[in-house]
């Protein structure tokens, strides 16, 4: 016969807790694909504008990527 061991637990927790930050950690993935896509997207329109565009905002062409990799991460 079979006793039942009512102390331990139904569930291992060393498996709850790796699921939990595995998905804590697919989260943040998610996050920062998300991050780049809005940097990129922000560059891609930023880099469309016309020399002339972005001199009336006070922008030199050279400084577009630097001023979207700052705006989104710095």
């Amino acid at each position: 016969m079979t006793t039942l061991n009512l102390t331990r637990p139904v569930f291992d927790f060393g498996l709850v807790r790796a699921l939990r930050t595995l998905g804590r950690n697919i989260g943040r993935i998610l996050g920062s694909i998300a991050a780049g896509q809005r940097a990129a997207n922000d560059f891609q329109r930023m880099n469309a504008r016309t020399d002339a565009r972005l001199a009336e905002d006070g922008i030199r062409r050279a400084d577009v990527a630097r001023g979207v990799f700052e705006r989104h991460f710095g």
